[in-house]
C-alpha cells in the first residue's frame, strides 16, 4: 500500500526533491517519516588489488512534516561478482537498516518546523513595484561548493537549492535546504553559504533584511568533460 501511494505521488526526481515536494509525497504516503532507497551494483578499479564489484544501497529518510532530509546513509559490500556482492548486501542490511531507523526517529523528534521562522520579505518579482530601486543580495566573492567524492564514486547528478535569511547588516540569520540529494552535496552547500561575507540587500539605498533562494547544479565531470567556472 505504501508503495502503491508513493507510485501515485509521481514524483519528478525522487531523490532529489524539494521540500515541498516531499512534503506533498509524506502526506499521500500518510506517515511521519518515509524511507526511500537507491540501489545499484557497480564495478569498481583499485590499486593493489583485483577490479571488484560493489553492491550499494542509499537509504535517505524524509520528515512528512517539514520535507527534509533528516539522514541519509550508504550500505554497501564488495564481492568478486556482482551477485556476490549483491547477496552479501541483502544479508546484512535487516540488522543495519533498524539501527539507521532509530536514528532518523531520534532525528525527526528533534526537527523545528518553519514556522519558527521570522517573516521577512522575498527578493521581488522583476518589473513588480517592489523591485523600484531595489538591489539585490549578492556575495563579495562567490565561493563553489564542493563536488564531494561520495557524490563522484556514485556518479550523482542533482540540483540543491537553499533558502537563506540575511538581516540589514549582511549576516546570515538562517540557511536551509530546500532541495535535497544527500552524499554531502546539502552539507557542502550550507558550508559555502556560511563561509561567503554577503552584502545586504538594499531600497532606494537603505539596507533592509532579505529572504533569497541559492541553486547550485551539481554533476561529476569527466577528463574530456568543459569545467564551469
Amino acid at each position: 500500500m505504501t508503495s502503491a501511494a508513493f507510485d501515485s505521488a509521481k514524483p519528478a526526481a525522487p531523490f532529489n526533491m524539494s521540500t515541498d515536494e516531499a512534503k506533498r509525497v509524506g502526506s499521500i504516503v500518510g506517515t511521519d517519516l518515509y524511507m526511500l532507497i537507491r540501489s545499484g551494483t557497480q564495478r569498481r578499479a583499485a590499486l593493489g588489488r583485483a577490479d571488484y564489484h560493489e553492491a550499494f544501497a542509499a537509504l535517505y529518510f524524509i520528515s512528512s512534516r517539514t520535507g527534509r532530509l533528516v539522514l541519509w546513509q550508504i550500505l554497501s559490500k564488495d564481492g568478486v561478482t556482482e551477485s556476490v556482492a549483491q547477496d552479501d548486501l541483502l544479508r546484512t542490511m535487516p540488522p543495519l537498516i533498524l539501527d539507521v531507523v532509530r536514528t532518523a526517529r531520534l532525528l525527526i523528534g528533534k526537527e523545528t518546523g518553519d514556522s519558527i521562522a521570522p517573516t521577512i520579505e522575498d527578493v521581488p518579482t522583476e518589473g513588480s513595484p517592489a523591485a523600484k530601486d531595489f538591489r539585490s543580495p549578492v556575495p563579495y566573492r562567490r565561493l563553489k561548493p564542493e563536488y564531494t567524492r561520495r557524490a563522484y564514486l556514485y556518479d550523482v547528478t542533482a540540483t540543491i537549492e537553499a533558502t537563506v535569511d540575511l538581516d540589514d547588516k549582511g549576516n546570515i540569520t538562517r540557511a536551509s535546504i530546500t532541495r535535497w540529494a544527500g552524499y554531502g552535496l546539502d552539507e557542502s552547500v550550507l558550508a559555502v553559504i556560511r563561509s561567503m561575507n554577503w552584502r545586504p540587500a538594499e531600497r532606494g539605498g537603505k539596507p533592509l533584511p532579505m529572504r533569497f533562494l541559492l541553486r547550485y547544479n551539481f554533476k561529476k565531470l569527466e577528463k574530456d568533460d568543459p569545467i564551469d567556472e
